[in-house]
């Protein structure tokens, strides 16, 4: 007799894709289509600490690692403010806006005008302002026009419904007059450097590029002119206030409303520049011209936003993870017991709220090997809160254990989260021309994983030394930057802060539960005093010398520096301080000094010749992985991508002949399946670099 009947295999399958589902995917009822959110919601801080302070009508910023939670704050936040008679919500997913963003025909039309990388990109950035308002417009208008609204705004009275839409078609007319203007006066200035780039091309320095939105090589001249023509046209014709900003609040006025809620998903995957230029042109204009109008909440990841005139103390700040999200909560002077006692009830809270709604008539408890203060305590451990990450791990047990009728141990789900860290988090280094960088990290990805193997050789050795816990760590705050990508990406993580006797700050990591897995170190919270800690655990010494052997700053006249120079050189914005004393101005860059290093940096560089971006790599990836052919549904809750862009992305990977339609299901279930051509195959298994 088997533990398991096929009902309750089905209802663990919902348990844990309900906690897996990625950005926009919406947590409802599979038969119904009923959105439950307002059910399987489970707020990070007590008494709904998180979705009280989201709903405030303050611009805030929601700020975490990839799987925390973000979206699902957005739903439940949507949820509760459209109640609100006095406010409006709009949700934009900021990431499949702009992948879906094109040139307009006039661009389009002429194929030389619009070859150049770095002009592209910059054609790219201004229809994306152009849509992202008239996406606004659009959805105001959709919003106020249904029938739930409409009763209540106008209460029958058509006459204001009419002045409404008067203002909202001013709008679009306003758009359309200032967008010709700004497109006449690039397509000019496009066809003008197309000419002088025939004519001389080297004077220029553009090389060609057909990738739109990612950075070209060019010459820092060629690139900063080009850059000031196109903000100084954008300044000429795009007046914000009266295009977009009077109108709002004039609708305002005439519907009694207080706010405008304007929610923008996935903001921290756009780059740098592109957070720039939406920044000044959009966000910043409308927060801060608006009235006390319209209100922005920004789902960011950490140390990946530009906040432009968004001065600090005039946003709230949500933190995600672990530390930071606690620590606000409960204050310096808490200690890091409580707060890893707040993330443990987080976890039990969470669980149980799903268990309840998906196991309503079966003991959860079944499915498990251990009791429920172990699960809790051990899940926190594997996934540090990071509710993707619980909802993975327990998958991989689903068919590790559940399918061979076994319950899960913690055996299982340690063994689970080797799986993760091997297929999810070690990827980062064999997607390496793809990942999402803080913007101020200037060291190069393989340097970064050459620092991360000598802290796992350091924790390896300590571990061997008495026993010692070398799973925790503790470096300077002043070289914390150093390890940022690191934990963004998911190695480490925060869990303490400490001050020396002196009154130093000192960060204390764990490393991922894992990755400990994997290399046999043991995982336990260290229960050293400050002192100890900073004696025995300390790895201030080995990040600086190894970046001092490993890395050397230096400029384009060829002048080198050590690498312990580098905080007098950030003081300086790096420039060269020998090329200062001839009277030239220069930058310089930190350069690797390995050989092999430089050889594996250079193979990296010719692999930026590979016909695919970081979107097109992950449906090639989930098809790759999973190793069947998948539908577009699929593959668009799996990844950090909407349907409609998976959608997109597909017929392109189609087009570069890499994936294609697999007629047998397809035509079985009138659903279309996609899976790797024989080209697409081998694209995938020579791309990956050997760690």
């Amino acid at each position: 007799m088997t533990k398991y009947d096929t009902r309750q295999l089905h209802q663990f399958q919902s348990f844990v894709e309900s906690l897996k589902l990625v950005r926009k995917a919406n947590l409802e009822d599979t038969s119904s289509g009923e959105s439950l959110i307002d059910i399987l919601y489970s707020d990070l801080l007590p008494n709904n600490g998180v979705i009280d302070k989201i709903n405030l009508p303050n611009t805030t910023i929601v700020n975490g690692r990839k799987g925390t939670g973000k979206s699902t704050i957005f739903q439940k936040s949507i949820n509760e403010v459209i109640k609100k008679k006095d406010t409006l919500c709009i949700y934009i997913d900021v990431k499949s806006l702009v992948d879906n963003t094109t040139l307009p025909a006039e661009y389009q039309n002429d194929s030389k005008a619009i070859s150049d990388g770095e002009i592209r990109k910059y054609l790219t950035y201004i229809e994306f302002i152009k849509i992202i308002i008239q996406e606004t417009k659009n959805k105001i208008e959709d919003k106020i026009s249904s029938p739930k609204l409409f009763d209540k705004l106008f209460k029958n009275d058509s006459a204001k419904f009419e002045k409404v839409i008067n203002r909202l078609d001013s709008i679009s007319a306003n758009i359309n007059t200032v967008f010709k203007h700004i497109d006449v006066t690039l397509l000019n200035y496009v066809k003008e450097v197309r000419e002088d780039s025939t004519t001389d091309k080297a004077s220029l320095g553009i090389n060609l590029s057909k990738t739109p939105g990612l950075t070209a090589t060019t010459d820092e001249s060629s690139g900063s002119t080009i850059k000031k023509e196109f903000q100084n046209t954008i300044r000429t014709y795009l007046d914000i206030r009266t295009t977009l900003i009077n109108h709002l609040i004039e609708i305002r006025n005439s519907l009694d409303l207080k706010y405008i809620y304007i929610y923008l998903d996935d903001y921290s995957e756009i780059e740098i520049e592109g957070q720039e230029f939406f920044m000044d042109w959009f966000v910043a204009p409308l927060n801060n011209l608006s009235d006390n109008f319209i209100k922005f909440k920004i789902a960011t990841y950490p140390h990946r936003f530009y906040e432009g005139e968004l001065e600090p103390g005039k946003y709230d700040q949500i933190n995600l993870d672990f530390f930071d999200s606690f620590n606000s909560y409960s204050g310096t002077a808490t200690s890091v017991t409580q707060k890893e006692n707040l993330a443990i009830d987080y976890t039990k809270r969470l669980l149980n709220n799903r268990f309840n709604y998906y196991f309503e008539d079966t003991d959860w408890k079944i499915f498990f090997d251990c009791d429920e203060i172990e699960l809790n305590n051990l899940l926190f451990e594997v996934s540090q809160n990071i509710t993707r990450k619980i909802g993975y791990i327990l998958s991989y047990c689903y068919e590790s254990c559940l399918i061979l009728d076994t319950p899960i141990t913690t055996e299982a789900i340690r063994n689970a989260s080797i799986r993760y860290y091997k297929e999810v988090t070690e990827k980062y280094f064999k997607t390496n021309l793809f990942i999402k960088r803080p913007f101020n990290d200037k060291i190069s990805i393989e340097n970064q994983h050459l620092l991360l193997l000598e802290i796992i050789k350091n924790a390896t050795n300590i571990n061997k030394s008495n026993n010692k816990n070398g799973s925790y760590f503790v470096i300077s705050d002043e070289l914390s930057y150093l390890l940022e990508n690191l934990n963004l990406n998911g190695y480490l993580s925060i869990y303490n802060r400490v001050k020396s006797n002196h009154l130093h700050s000192f960060n204390v990591y764990c490393l991922d539960f894992g990755l400990c897995m994997c290399h046999d170190l043991s995982f336990y919270p260290p229960k050293l005093s400050v002192d100890q800690l900073l004696k025995h655990s300390s790895i201030d010494t080995l990040v600086v010398d190894f970046f001092n052997n490993t890395q050397t700053i230096k400029c384009p006249e060829g002048h080198e520096f050590e690498y312990k120079e580098i905080e007098h050189f950030k003081r300086n914005h790096m420039k060269c301080i020998t090329c200062l004393k001839n009277n030239k101005l220069s930058n310089c860059e930190i350069e690797p000094t390995n050989k092999k290093l430089i050889e594996r940096l250079t193979q990296i560089e010719k692999k930026k010749k590979d016909p695919i971006n970081y979107s097109e790599y992950l449906v090639l990836d989930q098809i790759f992985s999973k190793d069947k052919s998948l539908p577009i549904k699929f593959i668009s809750e799996h990844i950090d991508l909407s349907f409609r862009t998976v959608e997109s992305i597909v017929l392109n990977l189609i087009k570069k002949q890499l994936i294609q339609v697999d007629r047998e299901p397809s035509n079985a279930i009138q659903k279309s399946f996609y899976t790797l051509t024989n080209t697409g195959k081998s694209f995938m298994k020579q791309y990956f670099v050997e760690s």
